[in-house]
């Protein structure tokens, strides 16, 4: 069954939720930007391969979580837009996937009579396709994953009224099709499916009565277990080829779980965890299974978002941001749930209750600075180098040459007495090193 709804611009409305509103920052490496909401606080859960692309939940009053949540879509030319678009007619839309080609959302719709209590969607261009047809005795599918071209959908529902929720993976031609739980299991939930639509991943409580994280492909089920004893796990995430997979899992005596990174090869791999806090839970990968984003906390209520890959580790995004140039410091990223395909686009919300996007152009470090300006001085000047990035190394050279990590370290401000050209590069670990920058001083 279809919705046609017509798409029409909203004005991007500034949330009023009495948190300050950072300003956002943009530099030649990438920017942060506060998406803004539709009136009450908004969450971005996902992000087309390009970044492009925003979707995730917004509510229009009372905060998010309730009757008022909306779907939203957000572009740089377009703001952010509630894609249901018929207000006050009850329908609370929440969506959970975007494909990579940013041509399909998918998620969860509450509409009486048409959906009681909600539906599984699928909204391409204006036109919700409530996802069907839906299995006797199935209850209130949710779609939560959406392959690379959005054929294939996936999800859960329950199984008959107040039955146990199965995983289910759907097609156009198929249909619905259950994937059940782990063997002997009860219970299941899928959260994400691979690009190419072959790989499920979700958690199962198993016949041991813990929640497990699976991988489902061609019909068959990895349990992927927990860490070192522990009793529960969730896979959250897949590569394109569904290769790589990630998640949460407790371990023994631990009652918060690390994120952590499976291969076939590897096993399931501990991210680490951000300085001062027990716990990290991860949520979404690239493409290549070579970034991964989620969120770390102490207690209940102070996330932090962060970003992990080999050569740099677990970083915040706050300093992934300033690694790279942009000026993050008046900012405070809560959470992360969605990267782009390349793993250079972060979404998820930031402590004032409104979705962001995270975008940087190259994984490199930003170009020192200088102050005061190049120019021409009389008598003499004191050259102070900067950097946004508080692990940045910064090295230079007064006599023409081009500086490498041989060159003298700067320690302090450079006293100029005869006109001189001084040239910088940043070094981050991790990241390949800045460009040069280059500033001529004139004495007079």
């Amino acid at each position: 069954m279809k919705r046609v709804v017509v798409f029409a611009l909203l004005l991007l409305t500034w949330s009023t939720l009495g948190w300050a509103q950072a300003a956002p920052s943009t530099a030649s490496n990438g920017s942060w930007k506060d998406l803004g909401s539709l009136g009450a606080g908004s969450i971005g859960y996902a992000v087309s391969a390009k970044g492009e692309v925003v979707t995730g939940i917004s509510a229009t009053q009372g905060g998010i979580g309730g009757a008022y949540d909306r779907g939203f879509r957000w572009t740089a030319a377009g703001g952010l837009q509630d894609i249901d678009l018929v207000p006050g007619d009850g329908v609370t839309v929440r969506p959970y996937g975007i494909s990579a080609d940013a041509n399909t959302i998918v998620g969860w719709y509450a509409h009486y009579p048409e959906c009681n209590p909600n539906c599984a969607f699928s909204w391409e261009g204006g036109v919700f396709d409530i996802l069907g047809p839906v299995p006797g005795g199935w209850y209130g599918p949710t779609a939560t994953g959406v392959s690379k071209d959005g054929s294939v959908v996936v999800g859960w529902t329950q199984q008959l009224y107040g039955g146990p929720n199965h995983s289910f993976r759907w097609t156009s031609g198929g249909g619905f099709v259950d994937i059940g739980p782990l063997p002997g299991g009860t219970a299941s939930q899928a959260f994400a499916v691979s690009a190419d639509g072959t790989v499920i991943v979700g958690a199962s409580t198993a016949a041991d009565g813990n929640t497990h994280a699976y991988r489902w492909s061609k019909g068959s089920f990895t349990d992927l277990g927990f860490f070192n004893g522990g009793n529960y796990s969730e896979a959250r995430g897949a590569s394109t080829n569904g290769n790589v997979v990630v998640g949460s899992a407790s371990t023994q005596g631990a009652y918060y779980p690390l994120a952590f990174r499976w291969t076939k090869a590897s096993g399931k791999v501990s991210l680490g965890l951000l300085p001062g806090k027990w716990y990290a839970i991860a949520n979404g990968v690239s493409a290549d299974g070579k970034t991964v984003v989620g969120y770390a906390a102490q207690n209940c209520c102070d996330w932090v978002a962060f970003r992990w890959t080999h050569a740099t580790g677990m970083q915040s995004l706050n300093d992934w941001l300033e690694a790279v140039g942009v000026d993050a410091s008046n900012v405070s990223f809560y959470s992360a749930y969605g990267v782009s395909a390349n793993g250079n686009g972060v979404v998820g919300q930031l402590t004032n209750g409104n979705a962001y996007l995270a975008l940087v152009k190259a994984n490199k470090t930003g170009t020192p600075t200088s102050s005061p300006k190049p120019g021409i001085y009389q008598g003499s000047v004191t050259v102070t180098l900067n950097h946004t990035s508080q692990a940045a190394s910064m090295y230079y050279t007064t006599d023409g040459t081009v500086p490498t990590k041989n060159s003298p370290p700067y320690v302090g401000p450079i006293q100029v007495t005869v006109s001189t050209t001084i040239k910088a590069i940043a070094i981050v670990p991790g990241y390949p090193q800045s460009a040069v920058a280059t500033g001529k001083y004139t004495i007079k």
